[in-house]
């Protein structure tokens, strides 16, 4: 049986980069010095993952207080995060955060950071769109690279080319399917899946399952099944993924 492939739409998470240590963290932070704290919709050429040719991305690059502490041995004031928005073709987006993650001695590790984990740097997903996962550390790669050439600042290769370390994690991933009209009315009818998941969850325990039905343009416009853990949990006990 044929079916319609998916698409993405939303991912956050964090791609932990640990084989160079934190040496990537702090070469952002030099070629933000490079060019006075950030730039403003900068044109590059990035290859395409699995095609040929390039897409057009625009990038702008700012900054803010992390609010993490360096270690004694750092030879800064504060610890900054570095602001990373990429816009390409069809409404594609990488808005990502470049932090630091310095082996802090046990008193100032942040809560987030694994005690396992020596020096390493942070690329956190704020909330990147119509990406598939495997193209968001690839194009991330190379708009650092791009960026890097164009405004003549000597980046190294070695950067966020690695596979990203076991620690990264995706926290939020949304995909979405288009159907035709007739198909989309099938699926919002009385006795059609929404409902029919909709009666199966409502009676679980300790679940929060929420329906939302809106036919205003048109009889399936946007119908949203919100299930919780609980109901997850519940209706799919085999799946090995989990919100």
């Amino acid at each position: 049986m044929s079916s319609v492939a998916s698409a993405p739409h939303e991912t956050r998470g964090d791609l932990l980069y640990a084989e160079h240590g934190s040496s990537p963290y702090w070469a952002v932070r030099q070629l933000y010095n490079h060019i006075d704290g950030g730039v403003s919709k900068i044109e590059i050429e990035v290859p395409r993952l699995e095609e040929d040719g390039t897409e057009t991305w625009e990038v702008s690059m700012g900054f803010h207080q992390s609010g993490l502490s360096p270690r004694e041995a750092d030879t800064v004031n504060s610890l900054l995060e570095y602001d990373i928005n990429a816009y390409g073709e069809g409404e594609r987006k990488l808005p990502v955060c470049v932090q630091p993650r310095l082996a802090w001695s046990d008193e100032n590790r942040p809560d987030s950071v694994p005690a396992t984990l020596g020096p390493a740097t942070n690329v956190k997903l704020q909330n990147v769109v119509n990406l598939e996962l495997d193209e968001i550390p690839h194009v991330f790669k190379w708009v650092m690279r791009r960026v890097c050439e164009k405004v003549g600042f000597d980046w190294s290769r070695k950067y966020f080319a690695e596979e990203p370390h076991k620690f990264s994690t995706i926290t939020q991933h949304e995909r979405y399917l288009r159907t035709d009209r007739d198909q989309a009315k099938k699926l919002v009818r009385r006795d059609g899946v929404f409902m029919r998941l909709f009666m199966l969850s409502a009676d679980i325990e300790g679940s929060h399952v929420v329906y939302d039905s809106n036919n205003e343009d048109v009889v399936g416009y946007n119908h949203q099944l919100r299930l919780d853990r609980s109901a997850i949990a519940d209706l799919f006990p085999n799946s090995q993924h989990r919100p």
